[in-house]
């Protein structure tokens, strides 16, 4: 698991907030239950994430922005909304080259949301929590998992953030290095 410090501009993550608070308005959410199957969620998770796609001109700038930290370029970007009583259960994303969460804002860890995962071939337990203009790439297929929200939205607000992912059909693409510190 590696985690970049400021890998995009502070515009950018202010356009997705932007664009988010919009697009709370529109008929444009997808929900966790029904994208990410049932071993995905739990009895625990007593809510959902909602998702939805950026904007065009947002999207490029996310890909392009993300690009020198990532392995390939990304073949899907979502925005994820985390609902009170959301979370998402242990897994790998072995489907994928690799799975990057850029976080939008900063989220107090006694609020849920904690993102966790175990290095391969370990029971070693690690964790961070959402902190804004992070980001957090999966390219090991990493066990991990989101503890659920445990705050109402009118408390804490919305814990957001931006999913990258590259489908393992895109891994012929020449390869980039990335930087970051790596957990």
């Amino acid at each position: 698991m590696r985690i970049i410090d400021y890998p995009v501009s502070e515009e950018l993550i202010d356009l997705c907030i932007a664009e988010i608070e919009t697009k709370k308005k529109h008929d444009c959410w997808g929900v966790s239950k029904w994208k990410w199957g049932a071993k995905l969620m739990t009895s625990s998770m007593k809510s959902f994430c909602l998702s939805a796609k950026p904007c065009t001109d947002i999207y490029k700038r996310i890909r392009n922005e993300t690009s020198p930290w990532l392995p390939f370029v990304p073949t899907a970007i979502n925005y994820h909304v985390w609902l009170p009583g959301s979370g998402i259960n242990w897994h790998n994303d072995a489907d994928y080259v690799y799975g990057a969460t850029l976080h939008l804002k900063d989220w107090p860890p006694e609020h849920g949301g904690i993102f966790m995962w175990k290095e391969n071939g370990t029971d070693i337990l690690h964790s961070t929590y959402p902190k804004r203009n992070t980001m957090v790439i999966n390219e090991g297929e990493e066990r991990h998992a989101v503890s659920p929200i445990v705050v109402n939205e009118r408390e804490a607000g919305l814990r957001m953030s931006v999913q990258l992912f590259c489908t393992k059909e895109a891994a012929y693409r020449p390869q980039r290095s990335g930087g970051g510190r790596t957990i």
